[in-house]
């Protein structure tokens, strides 16, 4: 597809968006001023990402994060004999813990939603814990759930997962069955989701997935386009 179309296209569609309430007003969310950032080579690889890219009002997150804790009984067995009954059981007293970077910090998005789930949800506030408070949670049997707005690579969560406290972390415990940990997530891209995996198989549940290969092979195939048109002699 030529530059200007894909450009003229990827804005057309922001448009609608705006006109539609989905995205905010042009005050806060400037896609024109966005491109103009850009050289001209570059702006149409720009523009792809733009017409990829995918905003969640507040309306929505709120939508996602009830959603994403419904998941947790929509994907257990329904057999009044199989361990499914039994971690439902387990979550009247169940912990919800956000995940936090690899130096925590108050302003993380883990601990924002949790204040979500708490209004939204109603999980009383002293079900709501730190990572700290849910190993010793965890060491006691009892069942941890682990809550993220995003899943990119997975890095964060495999830091908190094996982040000790007093000689134990929730890796090496959970590896003794110690306790079920439960991760939801609103986003996640199947990279991080395939990563996060092969540490926790078991309970995990992600909204909506982001395929990053195809991503990365339609931007690749853009540059080198435009590397072929460079290159041609006319």
């Amino acid at each position: 597809m030529r530059s200007d179309i894909l450009i003229r296209e990827a804005l057309e569609k922001c448009e609608v968006l705006k006109k539609a309430s989905l995205w905010p007003n042009e005050s806060r969310m400037r896609p024109r001023a966005w491109l103009d950032n850009f050289d001209d080579e570059d702006k149409s690889t720009a523009a792809y990402l733009l017409s990829k890219f995918t905003f969640y009002n507040n309306d929505l997150t709120e939508r996602l994060l009830k959603a994403s804790y419904q998941s947790i009984g929509d994907g257990l067995p329904k057999k009044p004999s199989s361990s499914g009954g039994n971690l439902i059981d387990a979550l009247e007293s169940a912990i919800l813990v956000p995940i936090s970077g690899e130096k925590p910090n108050p302003t993380d998005s883990g601990y924002l939603f949790c204040r979500k789930a708490r209004q939204i949800l109603r999980i009383p506030e002293e079900r709501i814990k730190n990572l700290d408070e849910s190993v010793e949670h965890a060491a006691k049997g009892d069942t941890v759930i682990l809550l993220d707005d995003f899943i990119g690579s997975g890095d964060q969560f495999l830091e908190s997962w094996k982040r000790t406290y007093n000689g134990h972390s929730l890796k090496s415990l959970i590896e003794k069955n110690y306790f079920e940990a439960i991760y939801i997530t609103l986003v996640s891209t199947d990279y991080g989701l395939n990563e996060i995996k092969k540490m926790l198989p078991k309970y995990l549940y992600a909204v909506h997935i982001f395929y990053i290969k195809n991503l990365l092979l339609v931007i690749f195939w853009t540059k080198m386009t435009q590397q072929v048109k460079k290159s041609k002699t006319y």
